[in-house]
């Protein structure tokens, strides 16, 4: 990999990491709000919750959808320039995160 490769490589990854602990703390505040409003209304909280649980299952449903597409193009432009690579090996693990990133609108963890 060069060097301009695994700097944009590594640019990504911490920009992931900040996306996953701005996801994980807007979660979070959800739940808290919801377990506050049980002290006013066990019967509110409930369906807040379900509603909150549907619409995150909803925007994982999109962000999957659109990971897919993002390994389809990937593996589609790879096999069109038909660079100098292991293709199988490559071509499995792009499998893998396809997989993965269907497997999100499902709620599965990630093998």
């Amino acid at each position: 990999m060069r060097q301009s490769d695994w700097e944009e490589s590594r640019a990504v990854q911490e920009r992931t990491q900040r996306l996953v602990e701005r996801t994980d703390a807007r979660a979070k505040q959800a739940a808290r709000v919801v377990e506050s409003l049980a002290m006013f209304s066990a019967a509110d909280a409930q369906a807040a919750q379900i509603e909150v649980r549907d619409r995150l299952d909803g925007a994982f449903g999109d962000v999957s959808e659109a990971l897919v597409r993002w390994v389809d193009k990937t593996i589609e432009d790879r096999v069109n320039d038909q660079e100098d690579w292991d293709s199988s090996t490559n071509i499995h693990q792009l499998n893998r995160l396809r997989q993965d990133a269907a497997a999100l609108a499902k709620g599965d963890a990630p093998s």
